[in-house]
């Protein structure tokens, strides 16, 4: 509390004195630590309790007002350089396996993959969002986009987690099956995955579709409504009758299907990898300078991962 707070409480605590002495010659009052003790105390706790509350709310206003002008203003710019340079890097990696016929492996098909995801997310949910956040949350786009900007979204992240996952699974059989797998591990094998991989998704994704649209809300500035896209609280899903959904149900079921399976799959096909690249050699030494690189390097990549992990963490 600053210098001026406190006066103004102590010259708060005074008046009350003051008052309570005329209305009860008989009151005793003592004034310790801000806090008045005698017969009129509970009335002061409570008056200064009230004070107090109308000071923090105050407080709280100033620094919602202040968040208010700096959010519409920051957050686009940030989403535009994202936008710039995800459209960018992404379509660069597009091109670059697409008319590059060496560079056409699995590895590199999953890559593909997880860049086409990005750049239409890039390019279909960014701006919006971005727009969203300079109008206050404010929703201008209908409610027809609404929803197909929110499926494109969770879509978008499905089928890259799940890339990666896929992306796990082709290393630990090239390290742990070389052999075994080259039959599976083939380029129309992988184009088919990524396929499988959109279908699935799109078809699991669709119940967004409906439980997400447009709610309007008083705005006491304009004394109207503002419209804003938003999960809509205990909608029922076509054909599976009274079945409604609450957002709690939905964030857990997004959280252990979008977050903790395929963070689990990666976790145990990397253990795997890793294991079988250590124990290679004799005593669980590395025979050679090649293969400890190459241990090296799966697990600098497997870091990476998890760090990619770590990051995603805060939108579940």
């Amino acid at each position: 509390m600053s210098w001026i707070d406190m006066n103004s409480t102590q010259a708060l605590l005074e008046e009350v004195t003051q008052t309570l002495s005329l209305a009860d010659e008989h009151s005793v009052v003592e004034v310790m630590g801000g806090v008045a003790v005698g017969e009129g105390g509970e009335i002061r706790d409570m008056i200064i309790e009230e004070e107090y509350l109308e000071w923090n709310s105050t407080e709280e206003a100033v620094d919602l007002q202040i968040l208010a002008k700096i959010v519409p203003v920051v957050v686009p710019i940030l989403f535009t350089m994202a936008i710039i340079i995800g459209f960018i890097g992404n379509l660069l990696v597009v091109l670059v396996v697409l008319t590059n016929k060496t560079m056409r492996n699995t590895t590199n098909i999953l890559i593909l993959n997880l860049a086409v995801s990005d750049l239409l997310f890039v390019v279909a949910c960014m701006p919006f969002t971005a727009i969203d956040y300079a109008l206050t949350s404010a929703w201008p786009f209908g409610n027809v986009w609404c929803k197909l900007d929110q499926f494109l979204i969770y879509l978008n992240f499905f089928v890259s987690v799940y890339t990666l996952v896929c992306m796990a699974l082709d290393r630990f059989l090239a390290v742990v099956f070389p052999v075994q797998s080259l039959s599976l591990r083939t380029e129309e094998k992988a184009v088919r995955l990524m396929i499988i991989l959109w279908l699935v998704f799109t078809i699991g994704c669709a119940p967004i579709l409906s439980i997400h649209g447009l709610k309007h809300f008083p705005d006491p500035a304009t004394n109207s409504s503002v419209a804003m896209c938003v999960f809509l609280e205990n909608s029922t899903l076509p054909g599976i009758g009274d079945v409604a959904w609450n957002q709690l149900n939905f964030q857990i079921g997004f959280f252990v299907f979008g977050y903790l399976l395929p963070l689990i799959l990666i976790t145990i096909l990397y253990s795997l990898m890793l294991n079988r690249l250590w124990k290679k050699a004799p005593g669980g030494r590395q025979s050679n300078e090649a293969q400890r690189k190459q241990f090296e390097k799966y697990f600098m990549f497997t870091t990476l991962l998890y760090e990619v992990f770590v990051c995603i963490l805060r939108f579940q």
